[in-house]
């Protein structure tokens, strides 16, 4: 059985729930070593209650059916939490192998019972006690959801790079995605958008020099995080910014554009972060995205003004 301890019970701005009232409020979820059932999920949080005849592998997963515009984002970001009848946390999920949808792939179950499921989005998680017991939950969720949850018996053969241990986008990814910009010494704007993934554009220097790179996200700022990343025409590390621009969004000041006539300038949605080798070469961006915007890409000689 794994128990995970997410975090300790502290006083929350929000109002807390008791495991009782949880299971109260949770829909019954019939299961036949398959079962589904629709709910919807925005700042809170919706529980399924279902029972399990024998013990074995386990697999839930959040299909999201329709996006909404949540508090922050506007994205499928769910988390999903699976417990048993008593309130003890026996496996959680974030972010899925798909995306930012969640799935519980296998999860063990020791023996018969009645179980219950609970979908939020994120950054809302179940908080634990020191032994592993359902204790509230904290922050509100950012997102707002519809969403099918599918239970069936036994564990999904999945390939293994859909598990989020490497690189979503190696360095050839980056450039069979990027789009062509001529910086020729003048200010250059080009717009793009982003999400889970990278937006990359190769940029032709006709006059070498130290320029500025801003990103300036064009869509709503709440919850907006950019990441600027700068490489040189080998993949080799030029330049990096997370939160360095106006709010969230990044700005590198003075990237050396002087050593060769190409370079790649990839924008992504934080925690999607590029991954180095101990010779500073690009092995890839190895998170998913969790906002998802529309920006600006400011080239520009000097200072930006």
């Amino acid at each position: 059985m794994v128990c995970l301890v997410i975090a300790m019970l502290a006083p929350v701005s929000i109002a807390a729930q008791s495991w009782d009232e949880v299971v109260d409020g949770a829909v019954r979820l019939p299961f036949d070593d398959w079962g589904i059932a629709s709910g919807e999920v925005a700042d809170g949080h919706a529980a399924f209650v279902f029972d399990v005849s024998q013990p074995g592998p386990l697999t839930i997963e959040v299909l999201v059916t329709e996006i909404r515009e949540g508090i922050a984002y506007t994205d499928a970001d769910s988390v999903l939490f699976l417990f048993d009848e008593s309130g003890l946390l026996l496996d959680y999920n974030d972010d899925g192998p798909y995306g930012l949808e969640s799935l519980l792939n296998g999860t063990s179950i020791e023996e018969p019972g009645t179980y219950v499921a609970i979908v939020t989005t994120h950054p809302r998680f179940a908080m634990t006690d020191e032994r592993g017991y359902f204790a509230g939950f904290d922050e509100p969720g950012l997102s707002s959801i519809a969403f099918d949850l599918v239970v069936e018996g036994g564990a999904r053969d999945l390939p293994d790079d859909f598990y989020l241990d490497g690189p979503f986008f190696d360095l050839d990814d980056v450039y069979r995605a990027a789009v062509p910009v001529t910086y020729a010494g003048r200010p250059v704007l080009v717009s793009g958008a982003v999400a889970e993934g990278i937006a990359v554009y190769e940029v032709l220097v006709d006059d070498p020099e130290r320029a500025d790179i801003e990103v300036e996200i064009t869509t709503e700022y709440r919850g907006r995080d950019s990441v600027l990343t700068v490489l040189d025409a080998d993949g080799y590390f030029v330049a990096f910014d997370d939160d360095g621009g106006v709010d969230t969004a990044s700005f590198i000041e003075y990237a050396d554009l002087t050593t060769s006539s190409v370079y790649y300038v990839i924008v992504t949605s934080w925690p999607n972060m590029p991954e180095f080798d101990e010779s500073d070469r690009l092995i890839g961006f190895t998170g998913i995205g969790e906002s998802d915007f529309a920006f600006n890409l400011i080239i520009s000689p000097g200072p930006a003004q």
